[in-house]
């Protein structure tokens, strides 16, 4: 888990600026492995469609966000019942 709280406010502020209004963010897990960040945003829907293309441009908005900060970045979202 990241360690650095100032990274860590930075880019749960990033998750929750683009997280779409059908999502909800349940929490996220969020780790440093040398110089790269991995992101591991685990949400649950309001409703039981789900739209993959969505998914995509969110988590595309996210890592367009962080990449010009941290450089070297991995985000995963995992869909939570």
């Amino acid at each position: 888990v990241l360690q650095d709280k100032k990274s860590k406010a930075q880019i749960e502020k990033v998750i929750a600026e683009n997280l779409l209004p059908e999502f909800v963010n349940s929490s996220s897990y969020i780790t440093k492995l040398g110089s790269s960040y991995l992101i591991v945003i685990y949400i649950t829907a309001k409703t039981e469609m789900l739209s993959v293309a969505k998914i995509g441009t969110m988590k595309k908005e996210i890592l367009n966000t962080l990449i010009p900060t941290f450089h070297t970045v991995e985000v995963e979202i995992i869909i939570k019942e």
